[in-house]
């Protein structure tokens, strides 16, 4: 489609459905649309400013492990999972399937980035799998719709195919601790082409990191596949 043709279909679509916030349902200007929040929504969600421990959640200063050094990846947590927006765009999504707010997710991931200042030039981007069951009664994976959005912003390349999540356990909030998330997700996720990891540095993209058991069992069958170097990236921590 030309510049012409597609610049006319936005102008169309715009007057027939004026696109509105996702999270407060105000209408949008021009600037609002390319990330779907309104200006007082979006400002009303806190960005970290540092990456963060993946074992005890603590800021890390400048970006450099202080505590548990033994971590196999450094966790970049865009917010915090009790901000009321940050909880009604996720819900929206998973429990209500609704896409509308992928590329607000994505926007707050893009900005997190910036602010950290990063150096990602030789990283490859990966969505954490949900099971093929569970991604056919959604109709979808959540992360990896942002982790495409995200991958348009940031200009970096996405693997679409070869990790896999090759057990379906019972949802994670259901278990009673970290003991048993951490049993239920063992040996969950298998790297189905490994020369696709092996010697890459990778963004491994999730929603919200609540315990860490999804995310260390999806990093560890990384490592073992022969990822270098693994940078968690949620849109939120709870907790």
């Amino acid at each position: 489609m030309s510049p012409f043709l597609a610049k006319t279909k936005e102008i169309v679509m715009d007057v027939l459905f004026p696109p509105i916030c996702v999270n407060c349902g105000k209408s949008l200007n021009t600037e609002e649309k390319t990330r779907g929040l309104c200006a007082y929504c979006f400002t009303a969600i806190p960005i970290a400013n540092t990456l963060t421990c993946p074992v005890c959640k603590a800021r890390l200063a400048e970006n450099v492990k202080i505590c548990h050094f033994d971590t196999s990846y450094r966790l970049a947590a865009a917010s915090n999972y009790e901000n009321p927006i940050i909880k009604n765009l996720i819900w929206q999504i998973k429990y209500q399937k609704k896409t509308g707010a992928v590329e607000s997710l994505a926007q707050i991931l893009f900005e997190h980035l910036k602010i950290l200042k990063l150096n990602l030039k030789n990283y490859t981007l990966l969505s954490v799998p949900l099971h093929k069951e569970r991604e056919r009664a959604r109709g979808f994976n959540q992360s990896e719709l942002v982790a495409h959005s995200l991958s348009r912003k940031l200009n970096l390349a996405i693997i679409a195919n070869g990790f896999v999540r090759s057990k379906n356990p019972p949802p994670q909030a259901e278990a009673r601790d970290f003991g048993e998330r951490e049993k239920n997700l063992r040996d969950s996720f298998q790297v189905t082409a490994k020369e696709i990891i092996t010697g890459r540095n990778i963004i491994l993209i999730d929603d919200v990191f609540t315990s860490g058991a999804t995310m260390n069992a999806a990093v560890a069958a990384l490592k073992e596949a022969g990822a270098k170097h693994v940078i968690g990236l949620v849109v939120a921590k709870a907790g």
